[in-house]
């Protein structure tokens, strides 16, 4: 965020509100610490996922993934200079040198306003020799439990987060997510366990990680079990919803007093 949009959101919140709730611990770093909103009441709640929703028992299947041979490697996300889309690609055009059954997909809404960078993807993808037989855009998605269902492996390559809910889904899903350093990744995940973090703007680290999935898919199922796991107790809506209205029974009753 440019540093006078920063200012002026810190100075009208350090006015306006009665409590503050950040989405991680970094979100807390760099707009609270420091300043005037560390004397108000605060919180702590992720995004949440509804794991009801977002549940490998029930979802259904992408047709076009379920239709595909090899091995599927997905990311869902924005179409965002922010979201690191260059480092899914340049990983892709490392791993399908080195195996010929694999597929990427990216589930990403196009926008006018992303239309420069999406361009450069474009070229970036043609530079690098990759065709629409080995990655694919696939624009937005209405069915995201499907696709995630459909898929062997989830990869979030952004270089700048706050709570990742594209991981939170993924992870519900039971999919073997490797994903990059950023918001409360690592207080969601844990490195080795429910998933791989790895640095951000580094593809060899996302190739590193998705190869050790690729040659070994019963760790990968492990992983995922224990993703849903971490997701269900530490983020299902239910829980978020409690905790948001234990925050707002605090604000009301500091206000009353």
């Amino acid at each position: 965020m440019a540093g006078s949009v920063r200012k002026v959101c810190k100075l009208l919140a350090g006015h306006l509100a009665a409590g503050v709730i950040v989405t991680g611990k970094r979100v807390y770093d760099y707009y609270v610490r420091g300043t005037a909103l560390e004397s108000k009441p605060l919180a702590e709640i992720n995004p949440p996922v509804d794991t009801a929703a977002f549940d490998p028992e029930k979802a259904g299947f992408n047709e076009e993934l379920k239709q595909k041979k090899g091995s599927k490697i997905v990311t869902v996300s924005g179409i965002n200079v922010t979201k690191g889309l260059e480092y899914f690609i340049e990983m892709a055009s490392v791993l399908v040198k080195k195996y010929d059954d694999l597929t990427f997909y990216i589930a990403a809404p196009k926008f006018k306003s992303q239309e420069k960078y999406y361009r450069q993807l474009e070229k970036l993808i043609r530079d690098c020799g990759l065709t629409e037989d080995n990655i694919k855009f696939l624009g937005m998605l209405d069915d995201i439990p499907a696709f995630l269902k459909s898929a062997d492996i989830f990869v979030f390559t952004s270089i700048s987060e706050s709570g990742p809910m594209a991981v939170w889904e993924a992870m519900a899903m039971s999919k073997p997510v490797v994903s990059t350093d950023v918001g409360a990744v690592s207080e969601n995940m844990e490195n080795g366990e429910s998933g791989f973090i790895v640095p951000v703007k580094d593809p060899a680290a996302l190739c590193e990680k998705v190869e050790i999935l690729l040659k070994n898919p019963a760790l990968g199922k492990e992983m995922g079990k224990r993703a849903r796991a971490a997701v269900r107790e530490k983020l299902d809506i239910s829980i978020t919803a409690g905790k948001y209205a234990s925050f707002y029974r605090q604000i009301l009753n500091i206000s009353q007093n």
